[in-house]
């Protein structure tokens, strides 16, 4: 179990991750929260779990085929 200050860093860091991811997939809609978390160093299963305790929906991002031209 996380002590106090251990876990309000860590939802600093969560809340930080998902306003920037936001922002990211404005500019790159194929980029997944699970790689953001990798190039972000944020450990992408404690995110996760933080968003469902916290009721937060996961940002829907457009997946390959739908960028594709018809």
């Amino acid at each position: 179990m996380l002590k106090k200050k251990q876990n309000d860093n860590a939802v600093r860091r969560y809340m930080s991750t998902m306003a920037q991811y936001r922002k990211a997939i404005g500019q790159n809609p194929a980029l997944t929260l699970n790689a953001y978390c990798k190039m972000r160093h944020v450990y992408y299963r404690g995110l996760l779990e933080w968003m469902r305790k916290e009721g937060i929906e996961k940002p829907v991002h457009k997946t390959g085929g739908a960028l594709k031209e018809k």
